[in-house]
């Protein structure tokens, strides 16, 4: 992929927030954050759940983890009943509907599913060793991973971190008892955004470091950061993998003021984030604001 090719579609990426953080489209005026992913409100209210206080759960998952494994007991092998798994359609063509979306072009389009499918086939090679593929926990862990080592610029996680935090994943997801009752589609739809919203950042991150492109490594930071905001709600500037652990600095998100927004999103909070290299980013009624020294950016939701 020639290196213009990778600027086209960097920029395209910021569009990706368009899908992060729709309006409410259905008739509860729920969307659990993630727009177009959610096409029933089970699925939606599911994920409202998972979403609220991720940090907090996280931490006190992995807390009960490590006395778990402090007291000599070893976590128990995930059950194939686990309500993180799921039957995949194979007729399914997710990627060409998320890379329809944010990208501007038939090129653009054409690339991004390209990196999409490429990534999944890593992915799932990966999974299906550990017995683990088509699961929601590990899509999960996939994309926190990434998005916090691409905007912390940091080494690869340890095993060890990666499995901890899969293992509070995997816990978060069975505690959540409308997660059962959500079709075998949506799951698959909702893994495979976490894919390609890990594809995206990573594949820049890579390109930047192996061009040792300093302009493209801030961009790389600023998409991985704004993509853990909107879709976990985890403030980036709080939240690194140290030794076999993913720590946030606070237990509330130190530069997060929620604004509770008063029409149909009942209950879904909107934040202003402040990014290590300068920008600003608020999420307002009709789009999320991005400023840096002057400069602002607007990015509309779809209606």
């Amino acid at each position: 992929m020639k290196n213009r090719n990778y600027f086209s579609l960097f920029f395209a990426m910021f569009f990706v927030l368009l899908i992060v953080n729709l309006k409410a489209q259905n008739a509860d005026g729920f969307n659990g954050g993630y727009g177009q992913v959610y096409q029933t409100f089970g699925l939606a209210q599911a994920t409202v759940n998972v979403q609220n206080n991720t940090n907090l759960q996280i931490q006190k998952a992995m807390l009960q983890l490590a006395r778990k494994q402090n007291s000599g007991s070893r976590p128990k092998p995930i059950s194939p009943k686990s309500v993180a798994f799921f039957s995949p359609n194979s007729t399914a063509d997710n990627f060409k509907i998320i890379a329809d979306t944010v990208g501007q072009d038939a090129e653009q389009r054409t690339l991004f599913k390209q990196l999409f499918a490429e990534t999944q086939k890593g992915f799932d090679a990966e999974m299906t060793s550990k017995g683990r593929k088509n699961n929601l926990a590990a899509a999960m862990t996939f994309f926190i991973a990434t998005t916090v080592t691409v905007y912390n610029d940091d080494p690869e996680p340890s095993e060890a971190a990666t499995e901890n935090l899969f293992q509070a994943l995997s816990a978060r997801y069975d505690e959540t008892p409308e997660m059962a009752n959500v079709p075998n589609k949506d799951k698959q739809f909702l893994h495979d955004t976490f894919i390609a919203f890990s594809a995206m950042p990573l594949a820049f991150y890579i390109e930047a470091k192996e061009k040792n492109d300093e302009e493209m490594l801030k961009l790389a930071k600023v998409v991985a950061g704004a993509l853990l905001l909107e879709i976990l709600k985890i403030n980036p500037n709080d939240v690194r993998f140290e030794g076999d652990v993913l720590k946030f600095k606070n237990a509330q998100t130190i530069n997060q003021t929620p604004v509770q927004k008063s029409d149909v999103q009942r209950g879904i909070a909107k934040y202003t984030t402040k990014f290590d290299d300068g920008w600003v980013a608020t999420a307002l009624n009709d789009y999320v604001q991005l400023q840096r020294n002057g400069m602002e950016m607007r990015l509309f939701y779809v209606n």
